[in-house]
């Protein structure tokens, strides 16, 4: 191999290379701006979640003092007390 050939074969390496290493920080991009917008949709999906467990603790706090006063009612028609209408 002469000197030539091997230049011109390096030359074609490097530019080979050289594509490739910008194919590859194009992907490199792209899969930053994936990781970005998977990040903001866990923090979307975060914020969801914990509206919705609050709001599901306050109708089971609402639920559970129902309950109470439901049983308490039934518990003075058991007991033939004098009873009073339910609180709305």
């Amino acid at each position: 191999m002469t000197s030539y050939q091997i230049t011109r074969g390096l030359a074609r390496n490097f530019i080979n290379n050289n594509t490739v290493y910008k194919k590859l920080d194009v992907i490199g991009k792209k899969v930053g701006n994936l990781e970005k917008k998977m990040n903001d949709m866990d923090t979307k999906i975060g914020m969801v979640k914990n509206e919705l467990e609050s709001k599901i603790g306050m109708v089971k706090n609402e639920l559970e003092s129902k309950v109470i006063k439901v049983e308490g009612k039934v518990n003075e028609l058991k007991s033939g007390e004098e009873t009073q209408p339910l609180p709305e």
